[in-house]
């Protein structure tokens, strides 16, 4: 029996340095990776100083690629946006005052627009109109014709807006910056009728067409009325329709006035010609170029 026992201890004792060699060896089944692993290019230091800063370890999964143009890109269309809600609410806001003036005008002047359109139409009625001129009639007159400054400024700049043309950053001023060049252009123009009138032996003539002038642009005023609610409000396949239909009712307006200060004009015409020349530079040619240099002066300057 001992001998039996020895025998066993003897084996066990001659197995057990084999598994264990056997289990540290090599296996052929294990598996190999073909890359060797890459040790992290950053390193961080270990210090015992509490007050050391450590900068943050930036992400190596986070794109190189800046984002800026894509957020100037957003901020560009939002601020293109914002300027066109700025100019619907200012638009909004002019069309209403238009309104309210045209209805105001029509309310309380309604008899005199009457005799304005037959005067447009008939140049009998129109120099009756003249002689009969009360400050009553004056005012009307007045307020008409700062009508028609305000509806010819408001479309200039509703057409401007459409072509993205802009003679200031501020609405308001851009405006009054439009509508304050053409009062300014037919103050010059009065003025000078008033003063030609003391030096041409033509004071009747000069002194009508001044007065014909103020009617026909009356006119005006209220034809554009119906022009600048397309140009605000109609869809963009209409609008620049709109602009060429207001553009005409200037154009043909004029037409009819040139016409009409032609025959005026005929008598002096015809016995003074020279001075005919000089009135056609000195009130005709010379204030729209002196209005256009004032405004481009402005825009620069603003």
């Amino acid at each position: 029996m001992n001998r039996f026992l020895i025998h066993i201890a003897l084996f066990v004792s001659i197995l057990c340095p084999a598994g264990l060699s056997a289990q540290g060896g090599a296996s052929p089944f294990d598996l190999i990776p073909r890359l060797n692993q890459q040790a992290d290019s950053v390193s961080i230091a270990v210090s015992s100083n509490p007050f050391d800063i450590v900068p943050p370890i930036a992400s190596s999964n986070a794109s190189s690629s800046a984002p800026g143009f894509s957020v100037t890109k957003k901020d560009t269309e939002q601020s293109a946006r914002d300027r066109l809600n700025i100019l619907r609410r200012f638009q909004f806001a002019a069309v209403l005052v238009m309104l309210v003036w045209m209805t105001l005008l029509f309310i309380i002047f309604r008899v005199f627009i009457v005799k304005v359109w037959d005067a447009f139409l008939n140049e009998n009625i129109l120099n009756q109109l003249m002689r009969e001129r009360s400050p009553g009639s004056s005012l009307a007159m007045l307020l008409f014709y700062l009508y028609f400054v305000y509806n010819a400024g408001l479309f200039l700049f509703l057409s401007l807006s459409e072509f993205d043309q802009h003679l200031h950053d501020s609405n308001l001023i851009g405006l009054l910056l439009v509508a304050g060049g053409i009062g300014l252009y037919l103050l010059i123009k009065h003025f000078e009728w008033s003063a030609l009138s003391t030096i041409l032996p033509a004071q009747k003539e000069l002194s009508t067409f001044s007065f014909t002038h103020m009617v026909f642009n009356i006119v005006i005023g209220l034809l554009l009325v119906p022009v600048i609610l397309f140009v605000a409000y109609a869809p963009e396949s209409i609008k620049i329709y709109a602009i060429y239909t207001g553009i005409a009712v200037f154009g043909l307006v004029y037409l009819y006035l040139s016409l009409r200060g032609l025959l005026l004009s005929g008598r002096f015409l015809a016995q003074n010609k020279i001075h005919f020349l000089l009135y056609l530079c000195a009130a005709e040619i010379a204030p729209v170029l002196v209005v256009i240099k004032l405004l481009q002066n402005i825009a620069q300057t603003a």
